[in-house]
């Protein structure tokens, strides 16, 4: 064979043929997945993660890395062996802007890994897959400066690889590289088994590197590019869910630890008059910036506290998950969430699950109307409400028309919203209307506050606070309002929210807790003043309202137990991508439920399986 590299230093043997390339290529890409992990576990994970243990990932993650490096280096093969066979003079120059665009791909995917770290504790998987259809919102969640900086990183890494390249392959010629098809054969042979995991009955899989108990070490060892294109042939998201599906974690006598028997009895409220209902859903309020409910960390929203202590308050409610889609569909339709794909990215299920609007509008004739100040269409919402029942939705597009303002990144701002609600006359219809109103302005990147303010936390403060100020702004104008006092106001938030303190770690018992009240002039005398200390869950708030308005359970709504009634368990269960979590006022437990980490359990304790009994019922149901 002819040499493919001369000496990259002269003083050492040359290095030559084929299979040196080979081998100096399949060096220098590895390499680059290992500066990978530990950009990651620098940037993410050394407060959590000792270096010994970051080796320790590095060495479990070392068959993902093989198996990732050698697909790189198989393409690279076929692409050469194609320039061989069409006489190209130009294989240099290919060799070096591949494997330039191999690296910028790697260094990519490391930064998308690292920013969903900070922000959803875990790597691209196929929640991360099914929001890239909505580019604009996904790319609105970062700060211009980040997503600048971000371009500008990349950029520069793409040069210095250029050139570390061109370095690596200078002695390259367009007839340096001698190739027989016994040796394209024979390393296609070694790559394809590199590639599949070795010559075992199973390839390479993600349970591969989750080699722990403790999921950020699993998340460290798993390699970020081989999870990435794993994770995007997997868009279905139904993983692992056969020991679900068949049963196996059914355990007798379960079902009275979460599904309390909720016998109906009697109205728990009389009305004399249909009230009118609007429901206002907070944009990632997290209980623990407010006083009232028990929070450790500031006092934001003073109106909101001021309601509380004059209605009916849940002090101690856990949202069901961690995006505005799984609180939605907690709140208006009591379904609980689950450990794998969101319910929404299957439109085709949306309308067998139970509905407020539908069930408001069929039992005593509501009007139903939905108000948003952003795109309507992200994340599959339009559909869902739709298939929820709501007669009236509206978003941006409308809210366009009533005013000249410019929009924010994820589109008109709270003010803007309730100024307009206010003037659509909710509570003057000649019919009783129940109506949902959805914040925006305290989503991340947080663009209504001052520029001057440093940290994500100091910002998320400042929008909670400004949210809170519209809200008191919304009712000085509608108490003025004929149909007030015929009118009940429900307030809660479509999830938690992490604030980098020790208490809001994500998947902890307070990065659930969100505020929950009842105000209104029709709530009798009693509900007036009430604190519900207990342990209620998001999901228990569509029972709850039917019952209180409608006069009447909803059956259908197997999953939402009401927290009016005195046998409601006092428990909630919270759900993350693969892991659910159970609460109640002495217990937080966490539990992976992929099916490598559920082996990896010497013994279920009863709260594990307590918590995979109802991911048996929850994923049972869906699957009907």
């Amino acid at each position: 064979m002819k040499s493919i590299l001369n000496s990259i230093n002269e003083k050492k043997p040359s290095i030559n043929g084929f299979f040196s390339f080979i081998i100096i290529a399949f060096l220098n890409v590895y390499f680059l997945h290992f500066l990978s992990r530990i950009t990651i576990y620098i940037l993410n994970l050394s407060t959590k993660i000792s270096f010994l243990n970051f080796l320790q990932c590095a060495f479990y993650g070392t068959k993902q890395d093989v198996s990732i490096t050698s697909y790189f280096i198989a393409l690279a093969i076929l692409l050469i062996t194609i320039f061989k066979l069409l006489k190209s003079d130009k294989i240099q120059q290919l060799t070096i802007v591949y494997f330039t665009i191999v690296a910028t791909i790697i260094s990519l995917i490391t930064i998308i890994d690292s920013q969903l770290l900070q922000y959803w504790n875990n790597k691209a998987d196929f929640q991360f897959f099914f929001y890239l259809k909505f580019p604009k919102e996904a790319i609105n969640t970062l700060p211009l400066n980040q997503l600048i900086a971000v371009l500008v990183v990349l950029i520069a890494l793409t040069l210095i690889y250029y050139k570390w390249f061109q370095f690596v392959f200078r002695n390259i010629s367009d007839n340096s590289i001698t190739m027989s098809w016994k040796s394209i054969s024979a390393a296609i042979i070694v790559l394809g088994v590199l590639i599949r995991g070795g010559l075992g009955i199973m390839p390479v899989l993600i349970s591969d590197a989750s080699f722990s108990d403790n999921r950020d070490k699993n998340l460290l060892a798993t390699n970020s590019v081989w999870n990435f294109f794993y994770q995007m042939g997997e868009s279905s998201g139904l993983k692992e869910v056969e020991d679900f599906r068949n049963g196996k974690y059914l355990f007798q006598n379960f079902d009275k630890l979460y599904f309390k028997d909720s016998e109906y009895i009697s109205p728990i409220v009389y009305w004399d008059k249909a009230p009118n209902v609007v429901l206002i859903v907070l944009e990632g309020f997290t209980a623990e910036l407010s006083r009232y409910f028990g929070g450790h960390d500031g006092n934001c929203m003073p109106f909101i506290d001021s309601l509380a202590r004059n209605g009916y308050a849940c002090t101690q409610m856990f949202a069901t998950g961690d995006r505005t889609d799984k609180g939605l569909m907690s709140v208006l339709s009591g379904w609980p969430g689950q450990t794998w794909q969101n319910m929404i990215n299957h439109p085709s299920k949306l309308n067998k699950l139970p509905s407020l609007a539908t069930q408001f509008s069929k039992i005593r004739g509501y009007q139903t109307s939905f108000y948003y100040g952003g795109n309507l269409d992200f994340a599959n919402m339009k559909v869902y409400l739709k298939s929820n029942g709501f007669e009236n939705l509206e978003g941006e597009e409308s809210i366009s028309k009533f005013t000249k303002q410019s929009k924010g990144k994820w589109g008109y701002s709270d003010e803007i919203l309730f100024d307009y609600i206010a003037k659509q006359n909710l509570l003057h219809q000649d019919k009783p209307s129940f109506s949902t109103v959805l914040t925006l302005s305290s989503h991340e990147p947080y663009d209504i506050a001052p520029k001057s303010l440093n940290t994500v936390k100091a910002k998320m403060q400042y929008c909670v606070k400004y949210t809170d100020n519209q809200l008191r702004k919304y009712f000085n104008k509608v108490q003025k309002t004929a149909n007030f006092d015929n009118t009940i106001f429900i307030i809660t938030a479509d999830h938690g929210k992490q604030l980098n303190t020790a208490e809001t770690l994500y998947g902890s018992r307070n990065f659930f807790h969100i505020p929950f009240l009842i105000y209104g002039n029709p709530l009798p005398k009693e509900f007036k003043g009430y604190k519900n200390n207990q342990v209620v869950a998001q999901s228990d708030i569509y029972q709850s309202l039917h019952e209180l308005v409608l006069q009447t359970p909803d059956k259908h709504a197997m999953f939402s137990r009401s927290f009016f009634r005195d046998n409601h368990p006092h428990n909630a269960i919270s759900n993350l991508t693969g892991a659910t979590v159970y609460i109640d006022s002495l217990s937080c437990n966490f539990l992976p439920t992929d099916k490598m980490s559920i082996s990896k359990k010497s013994r279920l304790n009863k709260l594990d399986s307590l918590l995979l009994h109802v991911q048996t019922k929850i994923i049972q149901n869906f699957l009907k």
